[in-house]
Protein backbone atom coordinates (compact mmCIF):
# COMPACT_ATOMS: atom_id res chain seq x y z
CA UNK A 1 0.00 0.00 0.00
CA UNK A 2 1.22 3.41 -0.86
CA UNK A 3 1.41 5.51 2.41
CA UNK A 4 2.14 8.52 0.90
CA UNK A 5 -1.02 8.84 -1.08
CA UNK A 6 -1.90 10.05 -4.36
CA UNK A 7 -3.44 13.26 -3.37
CA UNK A 8 -0.50 14.15 -1.43
CA UNK A 9 1.72 13.45 -3.89
CA UNK A 10 0.10 15.82 -6.55
CA UNK A 11 0.00 18.39 -4.09
CA UNK A 12 3.23 18.36 -3.29
CA UNK A 13 4.36 17.95 -6.72
CA UNK A 14 2.19 21.05 -6.90
CA UNK A 15 4.35 22.93 -3.89
CA UNK A 16 7.42 22.07 -6.21
CA UNK A 17 6.57 23.03 -9.51
CA UNK A 18 5.03 26.68 -7.97
CA UNK A 19 8.54 27.24 -5.91
CA UNK A 20 11.16 26.21 -8.95
CA UNK A 21 8.93 28.48 -10.98
CA UNK A 22 8.63 31.05 -8.76
CA UNK A 23 12.37 30.98 -8.07
CA UNK A 24 13.09 30.51 -12.50
CA UNK A 25 10.55 33.57 -12.94
CA UNK A 26 13.16 35.45 -11.13
CA UNK A 27 15.80 34.85 -13.44
CA UNK A 28 13.99 35.50 -16.66
CA UNK A 29 12.58 38.58 -15.38
CA UNK A 30 16.21 39.46 -14.42
CA UNK A 31 17.37 38.79 -17.88
CA UNK A 32 15.19 42.12 -19.19
CA UNK A 33 16.09 44.55 -17.11
CA UNK A 34 19.95 45.16 -17.66
CA UNK A 35 19.02 48.33 -19.34
CA UNK A 36 17.30 49.46 -16.16
CA UNK A 37 19.86 48.20 -14.26
CA UNK A 38 22.53 50.35 -16.65
CA UNK A 39 20.92 53.17 -16.10
CA UNK A 40 19.39 53.37 -12.25
CA UNK A 41 23.11 52.61 -10.72
CA UNK A 42 25.31 53.83 -13.56
CA UNK A 43 27.83 51.05 -14.15
CA UNK A 44 28.97 49.84 -17.46
CA UNK A 45 27.58 46.71 -19.33
CA UNK A 46 30.49 44.50 -18.28
CA UNK A 47 29.04 45.11 -14.36
CA UNK A 48 25.58 42.85 -15.66
CA UNK A 49 28.59 39.92 -16.28
CA UNK A 50 29.61 40.08 -12.40
CA UNK A 51 26.01 40.00 -11.07
CA UNK A 52 24.64 36.86 -13.32
CA UNK A 53 28.74 35.32 -11.90
CA UNK A 54 27.92 36.31 -8.52
CA UNK A 55 24.38 34.48 -8.89
CA UNK A 56 25.54 31.33 -10.80
CA UNK A 57 28.81 31.07 -7.91
CA UNK A 58 26.05 31.13 -4.96
CA UNK A 59 23.77 28.88 -6.33
CA UNK A 60 26.72 26.22 -7.18
CA UNK A 61 27.54 26.56 -3.44
CA UNK A 62 23.98 25.98 -2.73
CA UNK A 63 23.54 23.37 -4.41
CA UNK A 64 26.21 21.27 -2.74
CA UNK A 65 25.84 21.86 0.57
CA UNK A 66 21.90 21.36 -0.14
CA UNK A 67 22.66 18.27 -1.97
CA UNK A 68 25.01 16.81 0.18
CA UNK A 69 22.68 17.27 3.51
CA UNK A 70 19.21 15.92 1.78
CA UNK A 71 21.09 12.46 1.70
CA UNK A 72 21.17 13.11 5.65
CA UNK A 73 18.35 14.88 6.59
CA UNK A 74 14.75 15.46 5.86
CA UNK A 75 14.60 17.23 2.65
CA UNK A 76 11.43 19.09 2.93
CA UNK A 77 12.47 20.91 5.64
CA UNK A 78 15.92 22.24 4.38
CA UNK A 79 13.76 22.91 0.95
CA UNK A 80 11.47 24.97 2.88
CA UNK A 81 14.77 26.75 4.01
CA UNK A 82 16.04 27.64 1.23
CA UNK A 83 12.70 29.16 -0.09
CA UNK A 84 12.43 30.85 2.95
CA UNK A 85 15.82 32.66 2.02
CA UNK A 86 15.30 33.38 -1.54
CA UNK A 87 11.80 35.29 -0.50
CA UNK A 88 13.27 36.80 2.00
CA UNK A 89 16.34 38.18 -0.21
CA UNK A 90 14.41 39.22 -2.97
CA UNK A 91 12.29 41.66 -0.47
CA UNK A 92 15.89 42.74 0.74
CA UNK A 93 16.72 43.63 -3.71
CA UNK A 94 13.02 45.70 -3.25
CA UNK A 95 14.03 47.54 -0.39
CA UNK A 96 17.24 48.81 -2.54
CA UNK A 97 15.10 50.76 -4.66
CA UNK A 98 15.23 53.24 -1.94
CA UNK A 99 18.88 53.35 -2.04
CA UNK A 100 20.11 52.37 -5.04
CA UNK A 101 23.29 50.90 -4.04
CA UNK A 102 24.80 48.71 -6.53
CA UNK A 103 26.76 46.72 -4.17
CA UNK A 104 23.79 45.78 -2.52
CA UNK A 105 21.92 44.44 -5.39
CA UNK A 106 24.95 42.28 -6.57
CA UNK A 107 24.96 40.41 -2.91
CA UNK A 108 21.36 40.49 -2.56
CA UNK A 109 20.81 38.95 -5.94
CA UNK A 110 23.60 36.55 -5.81
CA UNK A 111 22.07 35.28 -2.47
CA UNK A 112 18.80 34.53 -3.78
CA UNK A 113 20.81 31.93 -5.95
CA UNK A 114 20.40 29.85 -2.44
CA UNK A 115 17.08 29.08 -2.82
CA UNK A 116 17.78 27.82 -6.69
CA UNK A 117 20.44 25.80 -5.43
CA UNK A 118 18.29 24.35 -3.29
CA UNK A 119 15.44 23.15 -5.08
CA UNK A 120 17.55 21.16 -7.48
CA UNK A 121 18.86 18.34 -6.03
CA UNK A 122 16.59 18.44 -3.49
CA UNK A 123 13.47 18.61 -5.77
CA UNK A 124 14.62 16.08 -8.02
CA UNK A 125 15.65 13.63 -5.14
CA UNK A 126 12.02 14.27 -4.24
CA UNK A 127 10.57 13.68 -7.09
CA UNK A 128 12.40 10.25 -7.91
CA UNK A 129 10.76 8.77 -4.82
CA UNK A 130 7.30 9.58 -5.65
CA UNK A 131 7.21 8.83 -9.14
CA UNK A 132 7.73 5.55 -10.64
CA UNK A 133 11.35 4.75 -12.30
CA UNK A 134 10.60 3.90 -15.65
CA UNK A 135 9.14 7.59 -16.35
CA UNK A 136 12.05 8.86 -14.93
CA UNK A 137 13.28 10.75 -17.69
CA UNK A 138 9.68 12.08 -18.49
CA UNK A 139 9.65 13.47 -15.26
CA UNK A 140 12.88 14.96 -15.45
CA UNK A 141 11.46 16.92 -18.98
CA UNK A 142 8.61 18.04 -16.85
CA UNK A 143 10.73 19.38 -14.31
CA UNK A 144 12.95 20.66 -16.89
CA UNK A 145 10.54 22.43 -18.82
CA UNK A 146 8.13 23.93 -16.16
CA UNK A 147 11.77 25.66 -15.11
CA UNK A 148 11.40 27.00 -18.99
CA UNK A 149 8.32 27.77 -18.02
CA UNK A 150 9.08 30.16 -15.20
CA UNK A 151 11.91 31.72 -17.12
CA UNK A 152 9.30 32.55 -19.32
CA UNK A 153 6.85 33.95 -17.28
CA UNK A 154 9.61 36.04 -15.99
CA UNK A 155 10.89 37.58 -19.76
CA UNK A 156 7.04 38.53 -19.94
CA UNK A 157 6.76 40.28 -16.64
CA UNK A 158 10.06 42.35 -17.54
CA UNK A 159 8.60 42.87 -21.12
CA UNK A 160 5.12 43.72 -20.55
CA UNK A 161 5.83 47.02 -18.49
CA UNK A 162 7.05 48.49 -21.94
CA UNK A 163 4.60 46.86 -23.82
CA UNK A 164 1.12 48.03 -21.64
CA UNK A 165 2.59 50.51 -19.39
CA UNK A 166 -0.71 52.72 -19.05
CA UNK A 167 -2.35 49.69 -17.68
CA UNK A 168 0.63 48.85 -15.48
CA UNK A 169 0.68 52.20 -13.72
CA UNK A 170 -3.49 51.95 -13.51
CA UNK A 171 -2.63 48.49 -11.64
CA UNK A 172 0.32 48.83 -9.66
CA UNK A 173 0.71 52.76 -9.48
CA UNK A 174 4.47 52.53 -10.37
CA UNK A 175 6.52 50.60 -13.45
CA UNK A 176 9.92 50.28 -11.34
CA UNK A 177 11.49 47.56 -12.31
CA UNK A 178 11.94 46.39 -8.47
CA UNK A 179 8.31 46.09 -7.44
CA UNK A 180 8.10 42.78 -8.63
CA UNK A 181 10.77 41.25 -6.36
CA UNK A 182 8.06 42.18 -3.29
CA UNK A 183 5.20 40.26 -5.10
CA UNK A 184 8.02 37.21 -5.62
CA UNK A 185 9.48 37.24 -1.80
CA UNK A 186 5.63 37.65 -0.86
CA UNK A 187 4.60 34.09 -2.84
CA UNK A 188 7.66 32.40 -1.67
CA UNK A 189 6.51 32.66 1.80
CA UNK A 190 3.38 31.37 1.16
CA UNK A 191 4.72 28.11 -0.64
CA UNK A 192 7.23 27.98 2.12
CA UNK A 193 4.77 27.41 4.28
CA UNK A 194 2.71 25.20 2.05
CA UNK A 195 5.22 22.41 1.87
CA UNK A 196 5.53 22.39 5.60
CA UNK A 197 2.04 20.94 5.72
CA UNK A 198 3.15 17.70 3.89
CA UNK A 199 5.99 14.56 5.13
CA UNK A 200 8.30 13.85 3.68
CA UNK A 201 8.26 10.95 0.94
CA UNK A 202 10.06 7.80 1.80
CA UNK A 203 13.31 7.19 -0.05
CA UNK A 204 13.68 4.64 -2.56
CA UNK A 205 9.95 4.28 -2.56
CA UNK A 206 9.69 4.05 -6.32
CA UNK A 207 12.58 1.71 -6.68
CA UNK A 208 11.94 -1.07 -8.46
CA UNK A 209 13.53 -3.72 -6.24
CA UNK A 210 11.83 -1.94 -2.98
CA UNK A 211 8.76 -0.79 -4.22
CA UNK A 212 7.04 -3.99 -2.09
CA UNK A 213 9.03 -3.66 0.92
CA UNK A 214 9.01 0.28 0.92
CA UNK A 215 5.16 -0.30 0.71
CA UNK A 216 5.05 -3.06 3.85
CA UNK A 217 5.91 -0.61 6.10
CA UNK A 218 10.29 -0.90 6.02
CA UNK A 219 11.90 2.14 6.03
CA UNK A 220 15.53 2.26 3.77
CA UNK A 221 17.88 2.80 6.03
CA UNK A 222 21.01 3.59 4.25
CA UNK A 223 22.37 7.41 4.53
CA UNK A 224 25.32 9.11 2.56
CA UNK A 225 28.81 8.79 4.76
CA UNK A 226 31.94 10.64 4.07
CA UNK A 227 33.81 7.79 2.47
CA UNK A 228 30.89 7.48 0.11
CA UNK A 229 32.64 10.63 -1.68
CA UNK A 230 35.14 8.76 -3.25
CA UNK A 231 32.40 6.98 -5.65
CA UNK A 232 32.54 10.63 -7.51
CA UNK A 233 36.13 9.58 -8.95
CA UNK A 234 36.03 5.61 -8.67
CA UNK A 235 32.31 5.52 -10.68
CA UNK A 236 33.59 6.24 -13.88
CA UNK A 237 30.03 7.47 -15.35
CA UNK A 238 29.98 9.34 -12.41
CA UNK A 239 33.00 11.45 -12.74
CA UNK A 240 32.54 12.27 -16.63
CA UNK A 241 28.75 12.71 -16.06
CA UNK A 242 29.70 15.63 -13.13
CA UNK A 243 32.00 16.98 -14.70
CA UNK A 244 31.58 17.72 -17.94
CA UNK A 245 30.57 21.43 -17.11
CA UNK A 246 32.08 22.69 -20.53
CA UNK A 247 28.75 21.92 -21.92
CA UNK A 248 26.90 24.64 -19.85
CA UNK A 249 28.89 27.47 -20.75
CA UNK A 250 27.39 27.89 -24.37
CA UNK A 251 23.71 27.67 -23.20
CA UNK A 252 24.82 30.34 -20.20
CA UNK A 253 25.65 32.61 -22.79
CA UNK A 254 23.03 32.35 -25.06
CA UNK A 255 20.10 32.32 -22.46
CA UNK A 256 21.56 35.14 -20.27
CA UNK A 257 22.66 37.51 -23.16
CA UNK A 258 20.38 36.31 -26.24
CA UNK A 259 17.33 38.97 -25.10
CA UNK A 260 19.49 41.99 -24.85
CA UNK A 261 21.46 41.66 -27.94
CA UNK A 262 18.09 41.02 -29.38
CA UNK A 263 17.27 44.43 -27.99
CA UNK A 264 20.71 45.96 -29.78
CA UNK A 265 19.40 44.27 -33.04
CA UNK A 266 15.98 45.84 -32.76
CA UNK A 267 17.42 49.07 -32.20
CA UNK A 268 20.50 49.52 -34.53
CA UNK A 269 19.81 47.14 -37.24
CA UNK A 270 16.13 47.84 -37.43
CA UNK A 271 15.16 44.40 -36.98
CA UNK A 272 11.49 43.76 -36.22
CA UNK A 273 10.23 43.24 -32.98
CA UNK A 274 7.56 41.08 -33.97
CA UNK A 275 10.45 38.94 -35.94
CA UNK A 276 12.33 38.48 -33.29
CA UNK A 277 9.52 37.48 -30.96
CA UNK A 278 9.15 34.77 -33.56
CA UNK A 279 12.51 33.89 -34.13
CA UNK A 280 12.61 33.02 -30.63
CA UNK A 281 9.28 31.60 -30.06
CA UNK A 282 9.99 28.93 -32.36
CA UNK A 283 13.37 28.06 -30.71
CA UNK A 284 11.49 27.91 -27.41
CA UNK A 285 8.26 25.56 -28.45
CA UNK A 286 11.48 23.53 -30.24
CA UNK A 287 13.24 23.37 -26.90
CA UNK A 288 10.32 22.17 -25.64
CA UNK A 289 9.20 20.09 -27.98
CA UNK A 290 12.32 18.44 -27.75
CA UNK A 291 12.58 17.81 -23.63
CA UNK A 292 9.34 15.89 -24.34
CA UNK A 293 10.55 13.86 -27.43
CA UNK A 294 13.79 12.40 -26.60
CA UNK A 295 12.66 11.67 -22.89
CA UNK A 296 9.91 9.90 -24.31
CA UNK A 297 12.29 8.20 -26.38
CA UNK A 298 14.74 7.73 -23.49
CA UNK A 299 12.51 6.03 -21.33
CA UNK A 300 11.31 3.34 -23.63
CA UNK A 301 14.16 2.18 -24.96
CA UNK A 302 15.44 1.75 -21.29
CA UNK A 303 13.22 -1.50 -21.54
CA UNK A 304 15.81 -3.01 -24.21
CA UNK A 305 19.00 -1.44 -23.47
CA UNK A 306 19.45 -0.24 -19.55
CA UNK A 307 22.44 2.37 -21.52
CA UNK A 308 19.55 3.56 -23.54
CA UNK A 309 19.19 6.92 -21.58
CA UNK A 310 22.89 7.56 -21.73
CA UNK A 311 23.79 7.31 -24.98
CA UNK A 312 20.33 9.50 -26.05
CA UNK A 313 22.21 12.11 -24.16
CA UNK A 314 25.96 11.70 -26.03
CA UNK A 315 24.28 11.97 -29.20
CA UNK A 316 22.21 14.90 -28.63
CA UNK A 317 25.32 16.47 -27.03
CA UNK A 318 27.68 15.58 -30.54
CA UNK A 319 24.73 16.01 -33.01
CA UNK A 320 22.98 19.38 -31.77
CA UNK A 321 26.81 21.27 -32.10
CA UNK A 322 27.20 21.30 -36.22
CA UNK A 323 23.03 22.68 -36.07
CA UNK A 324 24.05 25.78 -34.04
CA UNK A 325 27.56 26.23 -35.83
CA UNK A 326 25.34 26.58 -39.24
CA UNK A 327 22.37 28.84 -37.23
CA UNK A 328 25.66 31.02 -36.44
CA UNK A 329 26.82 31.75 -40.28
CA UNK A 330 23.46 33.57 -41.11
CA UNK A 331 22.24 36.89 -39.80
CA UNK A 332 20.58 36.79 -36.33
CA UNK A 333 17.12 35.90 -35.99
CA UNK A 334 16.67 35.80 -39.76
CA UNK A 335 14.90 32.67 -41.57
CA UNK A 336 17.63 30.19 -41.41
CA UNK A 337 19.13 31.31 -38.26
CA UNK A 338 15.64 30.76 -36.71
CA UNK A 339 15.48 26.90 -38.35
CA UNK A 340 19.19 25.97 -37.95
CA UNK A 341 18.95 27.42 -33.93
CA UNK A 342 15.66 25.61 -33.14
CA UNK A 343 16.15 22.21 -34.38
CA UNK A 344 19.88 22.44 -32.61
CA UNK A 345 18.24 23.49 -29.66
CA UNK A 346 15.87 20.85 -30.05
CA UNK A 347 18.33 18.15 -30.24
CA UNK A 348 20.62 19.84 -27.27
CA UNK A 349 17.33 19.87 -25.08
CA UNK A 350 17.28 15.68 -25.35
CA UNK A 351 20.42 15.54 -23.14
CA UNK A 352 18.91 17.29 -19.44
CA UNK A 353 16.20 14.78 -18.85
CA UNK A 354 18.01 11.95 -20.23
CA UNK A 355 21.16 12.74 -18.16
CA UNK A 356 19.46 13.35 -15.22
CA UNK A 357 18.16 9.88 -15.51
CA UNK A 358 21.56 8.51 -15.84
CA UNK A 359 22.64 10.08 -13.30
CA UNK A 360 20.07 9.25 -11.01
CA UNK A 361 20.33 5.18 -12.39
CA UNK A 362 24.14 5.08 -12.04
CA UNK A 363 23.87 6.17 -7.83
CA UNK A 364 22.32 4.43 -5.23
CA UNK A 365 19.35 6.49 -3.51
CA UNK A 366 21.60 7.88 -0.85
CA UNK A 367 24.28 9.06 -3.10
CA UNK A 368 21.38 10.91 -5.68
CA UNK A 369 21.15 13.83 -3.52
CA UNK A 370 24.56 14.65 -3.15
CA UNK A 371 25.63 13.48 -6.96
CA UNK A 372 23.05 15.67 -8.59
CA UNK A 373 24.28 18.57 -6.52
CA UNK A 374 27.79 17.94 -7.66
CA UNK A 375 27.19 18.14 -11.28
CA UNK A 376 24.73 21.12 -10.96
CA UNK A 377 27.37 22.68 -9.16
CA UNK A 378 29.44 22.54 -11.94
CA UNK A 379 26.94 23.53 -14.26
CA UNK A 380 26.32 26.15 -12.49
CA UNK A 381 29.64 27.19 -13.04
CA UNK A 382 30.02 26.83 -16.33
CA UNK A 383 26.52 28.91 -17.02
CA UNK A 384 28.45 31.51 -14.71
CA UNK A 385 30.99 31.49 -16.88
CA UNK A 386 29.18 31.50 -20.15
CA UNK A 387 27.34 34.90 -18.54
CA UNK A 388 30.51 36.64 -17.60
CA UNK A 389 31.65 35.74 -21.02
CA UNK A 390 28.39 37.37 -23.06
CA UNK A 391 29.18 40.37 -21.17
CA UNK A 392 32.16 41.22 -23.04
CA UNK A 393 31.55 38.85 -26.32
CA UNK A 394 29.19 38.46 -28.75
CA UNK A 395 26.66 34.82 -28.89
CA UNK A 396 28.82 33.60 -31.25
CA UNK A 397 32.03 33.12 -29.34
CA UNK A 398 29.31 30.37 -27.49
CA UNK A 399 29.68 27.92 -30.66
CA UNK A 400 33.50 27.04 -29.19
CA UNK A 401 32.43 26.16 -26.30
CA UNK A 402 29.74 23.66 -27.72
CA UNK A 403 32.58 22.03 -29.95
CA UNK A 404 34.60 21.83 -26.69
CA UNK A 405 31.67 20.01 -24.86
CA UNK A 406 31.68 17.05 -27.54
CA UNK A 407 34.82 15.11 -26.28
CA UNK A 408 33.99 14.52 -22.21
CA UNK A 409 30.65 12.49 -23.17
CA UNK A 410 32.90 9.99 -24.94
CA UNK A 411 34.07 7.81 -21.72
CA UNK A 412 30.22 7.84 -20.62
CA UNK A 413 29.79 5.62 -23.51
CA UNK A 414 32.38 3.48 -22.75
CA UNK A 415 31.83 3.09 -18.57
CA UNK A 416 28.09 3.33 -18.49
CA UNK A 417 27.30 -0.34 -18.82
CA UNK A 418 29.86 -1.66 -16.14
CA UNK A 419 28.83 1.09 -13.74
CA UNK A 420 24.68 0.46 -13.63
CA UNK A 421 25.40 -3.22 -13.55
CA UNK A 422 27.55 -2.31 -10.23
CA UNK A 423 24.88 -0.31 -8.69
CA UNK A 424 22.06 -3.01 -9.53
CA UNK A 425 24.18 -5.50 -7.85
CA UNK A 426 24.57 -3.49 -4.87
CA UNK A 427 20.61 -2.76 -4.71
CA UNK A 428 19.98 -6.41 -4.92
CA UNK A 429 22.25 -7.32 -2.23
CA UNK A 430 20.30 -4.40 0.40
CA UNK A 431 17.24 -6.14 -1.06
CA UNK A 432 18.26 -9.46 0.55
CA UNK A 433 19.93 -7.98 3.43
CA UNK A 434 16.62 -6.04 4.06
CA UNK A 435 14.29 -9.48 3.48
CA UNK A 436 16.59 -11.44 5.92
Amino acid sequence: MDEYGKFNKVFLIGIFIFLINLMNLEVGYFLTIFDSILIDFRVEQGAIGWILLGFFLVQAISTILFGYYSDKFQRRKLFALGAFLYSFFCIIIYLNKFTENFIILLIFRSLVAIGLGCSTPIGISMMVDLIPSKNRSQVFAIYIVFTYFGTIWGVLFGFVPNLLETIVILITSSIDWENLYLYIGIAGFIGCGALLLFKEPKRAATEELFIEMISSGENYAYRIKSEDLKQIYTRRSNFWLIVNFIDTIAPGLLVNWILYYAEQDVIYRGISPIQIFISVGVVVGCLIGGTFVFAKIGDQRKQFDKTARAKIAIYCAIFNVPLIIVAFLFPRFGLIFTIFLAIGMAVDSGIGPNWYSTLIDVNPPELRGTMVAMASFLDTIGRGIGGLIGGYFGLEFSIIFLFLSIFPWLPVFKHIEKDLDEVENILKERVSKMSS
